[in-house]
């Protein structure tokens, strides 16, 4: 929750809420591309953590990424340091800034705790950068999100047998019912994908003023 106030003493407060659709029958589809999800995040952390004097060094938040990003992924402009584009061949260009965001926070996060620990003598049990990160993907709008051809359903890019494609997939018709009285004209966020108890869900979150 956010308080906003204007000139004049009004003021809008800004309340996020978030819901989780369920996904029907999915009990399968999604376990390569979260496992691909997963190894990306990873791979960009042992290497960001490796090159953190120079990261580090950027205060500002999106230079830090073009930075970071720049290590990853070649272009026309730029050869990338490291062999990303080979290990993940034709990731959407959406997940793979995802991965780097996510290994990015990892990595500040770990240093930050890290650093404090140094300061505060050593006590305690000494912060670690696990290796394994139990991420999960995003699904940005237009590249890895679409409206499907009715409001129980929709598009996700998921890497099936080898490629990259788009996959439809039903929401459960009570959860997509809800969304659209209680959040109706609201635009969500990108959702993001959860695992529990055996499935799958699609969580939206969207922000209002009140």
């Amino acid at each position: 929750m956010q308080k906003v106030c204007q000139e004049g003493g009004a003021c809008a407060i800004k309340i996020t809420s978030s819901y989780s659709a369920e996904i029907l029958r999915a009990s399968s589809i999604f376990k390569e591309t979260v496992a691909i999800y997963r190894s990306a995040v990873t791979y960009c952390v042992s290497r960001i953590n490796n090159d953190w004097a120079d990261i580090s060094t950027i205060t500002k938040a999106k230079a830090r990424f073009n930075y970071t990003e720049h290590l990853f992924h070649s272009t026309k402009a730029n050869s990338a340091k490291y062999d990303f584009d080979r290990f993940f061949y034709k990731m959407p260009t959406y997940l793979r800034r995802a991965a780097i965001s996510a290994a990015l926070g990892a990595v500040a996060s770990y240093r930050s705790n890290h650093s404090n620990w140094l300061k505060n003598g050593c006590k305690g049990k000494e912060p670690q950068l696990g290796a394994e990160r139990l991420c999960m993907p995003c699904f940005y709008n237009k590249e890895m999100y679409l409206t499907g051809d009715t409001p129980y359903s929709a598009k996700l890019k998921l890497f099936v047998r080898g490629d990259w494609v788009w996959v439809p997939v039903h929401i459960k018709k009570t959860d997509a019912d809800y969304l659209s009285k209680r959040f109706g004209g609201v635009k969500p966020s990108a959702p993001v994908l959860e695992r529990r108890y055996g499935k799958y869900f699609l969580r939206f979150a969207y922000q209002e003023d009140v």
